[in-house]
């Protein structure tokens, strides 16, 4: 399968969640290209989330999780910021 541009679909919220496939969701890693990109899914809103209910945000490299560090610092986010783990494996 051939992941670009090209290849991407827009579905609205429900039948977005039903085309999930969980089992790949659920594998430890990125097995192959289809697990990566699977686990890569979108979900797109037109409405503002607060940052407060971000889990986690996961970043390339230390130097990226220093800027987003800067981003929080900068807006004064102290409440619940979340966590930045970096995953330089993840972005190749």
């Amino acid at each position: 399968m051939n992941f670009n541009v090209e290849n991407l679909i827009m579905y609205d919220y429900v039948q977005g969640f039903e085309n999930i496939n969980w089992e790949a969701m659920a594998t430890y890693g990125n097995e192959t290209e289809y697990i990566k990109h699977a686990k890569m899914a979108e979900c797109l809103t037109e409405k503002s989330i607060s940052i407060e209910a971000f889990q986690c945000i996961y970043v390339k490299s230390e130097e990226v999780k220093k800027y987003i560090l800067k981003i929080f610092e900068n807006y004064k986010i102290q409440k619940n910021p979340p966590y930045i783990n970096v995953m330089p494996n993840w972005f190749n």
